[in-house]
């Protein structure tokens, strides 16, 4: 699941931007593997800083913690594990490309809204469905409702926790078709995230 905060528009749009991700990404990742070989440090830098702010944008959360190791220790003239993190860099991108995303979450304080957006979303048995929650620090889960199975479901944001919006978690569970009894009770989690600034962000 990959959470943006003021995403791009529409699922076609989404699409296009992931897929102009992965190309450019492809380029840098074999870039930065001739770039490791020959232990051009400076250059090693750049790349990495490179793939990481576009991992940021898209919230590929685990792909920016593996080229951040990566980053930091070229950053520091330090060599050493250039090769064991390039190689956990490179599983972590190869994992993330061929997955998909289920649905993108997006939060915008100029408009006041959270909008979920099915992407592929997971086909549950039982009539099951998978649920949005915030995990308010020091309070009750704050559920969302539940996540669409195609389309764009959007809701208002709400006073009370608009203000702790971009420090709150996420988390998915499964719940009845009708959803957490009460709105509260929560089910199995199944995914959790967090909010990732992009450039539109406020």
């Amino acid at each position: 699941m990959e959470m943006l905060r003021d995403f791009f528009g529409d699922e076609g749009e989404i699409r296009e931007v992931l897929a102009q991700f992965v190309e450019t990404t492809d380029s840098d990742i074999q870039q930065l593997e001739q770039a490791i070989e020959e232990r051009d440090i400076g250059q090693v830098a750049e790349l990495a800083h490179r793939i990481k702010g576009a991992s940021q944008v898209i919230g590929a959360a685990d792909l920016v913690r593996a080229v951040g190791e990566l980053e930091a220790d070229a950053r520091t003239h330090d060599d050493h594990c250039f090769d064991e993190l390039y190689a956990a860099l490179a599983e972590t991108y190869r994992h993330g490309k061929a997955a998909q995303p289920e649905w993108i979450v997006n939060a915008s304080l100029s408009t006041n809204t959270v909008s979920m957006n099915a992407i592929q979303p997971v086909d549950l048995p039982n009539g099951q469905v998978c649920e949005l929650w915030l995990m308010l620090n020091g309070q009750e889960p704050v559920s969302l409702g539940i996540l669409p199975k195609q389309g764009v479901k959007t809701i208002e944001l709400e006073k009370s926790w608009r203000d702790q919006l971009a420090e709150t978690p996420l988390v998915i569970t499964v719940e009845s078709p009708q959803g957490a009894p009460s709105g509260y009770q929560m089910g199995p989690v199944v995914n959790q995230g967090e909010w990732v600034p992009v450039n539109k962000s406020i």
